[in-house]
């Protein structure tokens, strides 16, 4: 692998990043901001791969792979956070989507439990109409709480978002790999394996001297 094809394949990986973090930046209010810089503060992120002993590296002394590799490295914890920030996030809406689906399920069936305890009992108590209207107006409001708040969309476009990270975080893992396996291996001298001659070139020409001296033997 030249120099040259690690240059190219390093800046469509690191054009790939830009694009995938900076057209799909997901947005969320101040206060939900610093509730999650708050809650994962204190949570060490972990690294995506073990540093090799310096003693290992075949590269140290070379001022272009050692910037490619802390480049990589540098983008990596960048996914890595905003990763961690795109679960919180996605947690936290579809956690609250789904209480507010709970709570509309009950409130719907118990309201049509209610209408029917009335129809069955003949009730015409003021009480129970009471009900039923507060019952159906929380039905309403938290239909219209989880539309007004896009939660539903939300978790959808972190899920997308989510999806482009993994790639951009797979792409750049194996470029790591590749790269760091083919420097390692180049620069180690192996002896060199020496495979058996190839008999078929021999072998054929038995055969033609057995087959000239068996015409031979019949004229």
């Amino acid at each position: 692998m030249t120099p040259n094809k690690v240059q190219h394949e390093f800046m469509e990986i690191v054009n790939y990043y830009n694009e995938v973090v900076m057209t799909n930046t997901f947005v969320v209010s101040d206060r939900m901001e610093k509730r999650f810089n708050r809650e994962v503060s204190n949570q060490p992120l972990t690294p995506t791969s073990q540093p090799m002993n310096i003693e290992d590296i075949p590269w140290q002394h070379d001022d272009f792979y050692i910037y490619v590799f802390r480049k990589i490295t540098d983008v990596q914890r960048s996914l890595l956070k905003y990763e961690s920030k795109l679960n919180y996030f996605y947690l936290y809406y579809k956690k609250v989507y789904d209480v507010l689906s709970v709570m509309v399920i009950c409130l719907s069936s118990s309201l049509s439990l209610i209408e029917g305890l009335s129809l069955y009992f003949r009730d015409d108590d003021h009480d129970v109409t009471v009900l039923t209207l507060f019952v159906s107006m929380m039905i309403g409001m938290l239909t219209s709480l989880t539309k007004f708040f896009n939660l539903k969309t939300k978790t959808e476009d972190i899920i997308k978002i989510r999806e482009k990270v993994y790639n951009c975080n797979t792409k750049i893992f194996s470029f790591d790999k590749n790269l760091k396996s083919t420097l390692y291996l180049q620069s180690r001298e192996y002896p060199e394996i020496k495979f058996p001659p190839d008999t078929t070139d021999v072998n054929n020409e038995v055969r033609k001297q057995s087959e000239s001296s068996y015409q031979g033997d019949s004229e």
